[in-house]
């Protein structure tokens, strides 16, 4: 026999059966020169699933012990999921087949209408290996009936007694490639009425019986023509094996210590000018690493316990604080309470969202929806709108003109402005522009207040001051201007109305409004009239201010002068004895005002 390119001679063969046929050889060694070896000091102690092994060779000893557990070995089952994913279908005939979940091995119970003649096939996904490539292969199964019967699995008879568990079994050899379906079935343990399914070629033709109902569980695939005990397949069985294993190796110049268990690994490795200590566990890795002039630390978390110095300088305490004389940092530093010192040349946030008050080098600034909206430099408090335009500031300054301390709400490009407001229909506010952007409209004062349905504003401009009133319908405006005041709406007064009048001789004077009880405008006419009848017409524009009226004739030569008749738009005079020369007074009630009469005045502050 040829091992690894060498002759060597057979000394003895002996086969084994432990649920598969194994054949195990013996041969002389190869020399210890061949080895490398001693001759000596080499042991390999196997004791159960632990094996303990001592290598000595030229210039290195190296010890081993691997321990395994939950490991039982016997023939490979090919089926995945062979206990609970094993649903039979009927031949002939219906019925239900239902699975037992809650015992150590789960079972399936089929019940049909007539003596049960099932079939089994998979797709092949579940099988660890196309079935084609198995050439011949043994499937087995567990099955119990309720009384004493002979079950037949495709075409192979066994006698089963009542209520015992009885391993059948059937060899068979699939040369075709399994061919992999979706069928729908009836789901009778289920608000669905159907389901879908993957099967495949048929793995079982027929399992039958004499009997309505069959018991079956623990369903396996393997290679060969022996039934052997159900097991799970190699790779489900992998996920509850424990391998342990220790390894110490000494060289000339190193020692290496390492231990595993499944996914974790320890390794130290001493060398001659450093030391390497690591711990992993699959892709996550600690490591330290040490030389005569440096150490490192690598590691997802690193804990340090106790006191902790660095050349006196730095120090981290017991309780978790910090002592360092200088520190220079970059990122970011997040904690609850920074108290003494000084902090100089930094940005400090109270939070890393988009709404947050910061501290520059230079600022404080307040920020929403990352827009800064209020901004307190070296000499003034700014505002600005949400698209990030300054709206105003508020400054203090020593006024040029009194030499006082002033404190200024100013807006250099826009409209400053006092608001207060308890509701819609209730509020007040007090505006200043300088700007012509709006309307073109000149710079502008005003003020504005709102209670309910009253109303009271006033607009100073260049040149002009509005003032305005409104409750309900009634509304007043008084325009003062370059051209003199105006008065939209209703006007009274408790003194006394007059005009200023400078004469030549006694200076400036008053002269004082003619009052009447009613609402009246009155226009005068000067004619020179021969003797006769006369039509006179009243100016249209004035007559258009009046509604009824009447004339008063005032003679100014003696002469007789009558009223004959009033016509809508003028009226008919009578002169006799002489030409007359006359003032005519047409003195008319103001339209829309004929129903006003000495109106009650309720005011809360009257002048007596």
């Amino acid at each position: 026999m040829t091992v690894d390119g060498n002759d060597t001679y057979v000394l003895s063969r002996k086969l084994t059966y432990t649920g598969g046929i194994r054949e195990n050889y013996r041969a002389p060694a190869k020399s210890n020169v061949e080895k490398e070896s001693t001759g000596k000091g080499s042991l390999t102690l196997d004791i159960e699933n632990v094996k303990t092994q001592i290598k000595v060779i030229d210039g290195e000893i190296k010890q081993t012990i691997e321990r395994v557990e939950n490991l039982v070995v016997g023939a490979n089952n090919r089926l995945y999921d062979s206990q609970t994913e094993i649903p039979f279908g009927f031949n002939t005939g219906t019925g239900e087949v239902r699975i037992f979940r809650d015992q150590i091995h789960p079972y399936y119970k089929a019940v049909g209408d007539q003596n049960i003649n099932l079939f089994i096939a998979l797709p092949d996904s579940q099988f660890a290996e196309p079935l084609s490539e198995l050439g011949e292969i043994t499937i087995s199964l567990d099955v119990m009936v309720d009384v004493d019967r002979t079950v037949i699995i495709d075409g192979k008879e066994f006698d089963v007694k009542g209520n015992r568990w009885t391993r059948i079994h059937v060899t068979k050899e699939f040369n075709e490639e399994n061919t992999t379906k979706r069928l729908r079935v009836r789901n009778p343990f289920s608000r669905r009425w159907t389901r879908d399914i993957s099967v495949g070629t048929k793995l079982i033709d027929s399992l039958s019986v004499g009997i309505n109902t069959l018991y079956y569980r623990n369903l396996k695939v393997e290679r060969g023509n022996i039934a052997t005990d159900w097991t799970l397949t190699p790779e489900e069985l992998e996920v509850d094996v424990n391998r342990y294993k220790s390894e110490i190796k000494q060289l000339a110049d190193s020692i290496s210590l390492l231990v595993t268990y499944s996914e974790f690994s320890s390794q130290i490795q001493l060398l001659t000018d450093s030391i390497n200590q690591k711990v992993s566990r699959g892709n996550v890795i600690s490591e330290i690493n040490q030389t005569a002039e440096a150490i490192k630390i690598l590691a997802s978390k690193i804990s340090l316990e106790g006191l902790v110095t660095a050349n006196e300088n730095f120090k981290i305490l017991l309780d978790g604080s910090i002592e360092a004389k200088n520190g220079s940092f970059s990122g970011t530093i997040t904690g609850s309470t920074i108290t003494g010192g000084t902090i100089t040349g930094a940005t400090i946030r109270t939070s890393a969202e988009s709404n947050r008050i910061q501290l520059t080098s230079n600022a404080l600034e307040s920020y929403l929806n990352n827009v800064r909206r209020v901004q307190l430099d070296y000499d003034s408090l700014d505002f600005y709108t949400p698209d990030n335009r300054l709206g105003g500031e508020i400054v203090a300054f020593v006024d040029s003109i009194f030499n006082l301390p002033t404190l200024r709400l100013q807006s250099n490009n826009g409209i400053a402005e006092l608001h207060s407001q308890r509701s819609s229909t209730n509020y007040a506010h007090v505006y200043a522009s300088a700007f012509q952007d709006v309307d073109d409209d000149d710079a502008v004062v005003g003020a504005h207040v709102r209670y309910g349905s009253g109303y009271g504003d006033i607009e100073v401009y260049p040149g002009t001051v509005l003032i305005g009133a409104r409750y309900g319908s009634n509304i007043t405006d008084l325009e003062v201007s370059s051209d003199g005041v105006t008065v939209y709406g209703a006007f009274s007064v408790t003194g006394q109305k007059s005009a200023v009048v400078k004469t030549e001789d006694y200076g400036w004077r008053k002269l004082y409004a003619l009052e009447t009880p009613d609402s009246r405008f009155v226009a005068y006419m000067e004619k020179e009239l021969d003797i006769g009848e006369h039509y006179i017409e009243i100016e249209p524009m004035f007559r258009q201010t009046i509604s009824d009226y009447f004339v008063v004739p005032h003679i100014q030569n003696m002469a007789s002068v009558y009223i004959v008749e009033i016509l809508k738009n003028g009226f008919k005079v009578l002169v006799e004895n002489k030409p007359a020369q006359v003032v005519f007074e047409i003195n008319g009630r103001r339209k829309g005002y004929e129903d006003v009469y000495m109106e009650e005045v309720n005011y809360e502050h009257q002048t007596e």
